[in-house]
């Protein structure tokens, strides 16, 4: 399988990664360094979680102002 970049994955599986991030962190037997590496990419990964959750917050906002619009609208009709 070809190499994603992280924006390119779906929520669920950036949920994914982020869960073995954290069960990575929480090993007993992880290095400093590694540890260090480890959390930078979970909180590159929280952030575009984040900026998906925004996305799609907008998205239903869209579509509720959108069905209230077209309820206004027949209302008037």
């Amino acid at each position: 399988m070809a190499h994603r970049k992280n924006k390119d994955f779906k929520f669920d599986e950036l949920m994914t990664q982020l869960e073995t991030l954290v069960q990575n962190l929480e090993s007993d037997d992880i290095n400093l360094d590694d540890a260090v590496q480890t959390y930078k990419e979970a909180i590159k990964l929280i952030g575009l979680s984040q900026k998906k959750l925004n996305e799609a917050e907008a998205d239903v906002q869209e579509v509720i102002q959108n069905s209230e619009n077209i309820l206004m609208t027949q209302k008037l009709d």
